[in-house]
């Protein structure tokens, strides 16, 4: 009887973790939503990430706005995030390790 008790005590325990492991991701999901690569990150990592600097970003977002469409629902992606994912694209040339590092 006694180990049957311990296997729930167990089984309890693991449930927890797994529901800390999910809030956890909900959390980290919405952290990125809401996060800005200009603000969040320095210069020498942008450069890094993007393989531009910050000023020139911009440059090219300013550039490329009249050709984009702007959102027209809150929910739409913005002209920004727009750019910085397919800079983000040409600088690794694959989705998948941006997949795997967040």
């Amino acid at each position: 009887m006694e180990h049957f008790l311990n296997l729930n005590y167990i089984q309890a325990i693991n449930n927890l973790e797994v529901m800390e492991e999910r809030q956890d991701d909900v959390d980290t999901i919405r952290f990125h939503e809401a996060e800005n690569a200009f603000d969040i990150l320095t210069e020498r990592a942008f450069v890094k990430k993007f393989r531009l600097t910050k000023g020139l970003v911009n440059i090219l977002i300013d550039e490329l706005r009249p050709y984009l469409e702007p959102p027209s629902r809150k929910s739409a992606i913005s002209i920004e995030r727009k750019v910085l994912t397919a800079l983000r694209f040409f600088a690794s040339g694959s989705y998948q390790q941006d997949i795997g590092e967040n």
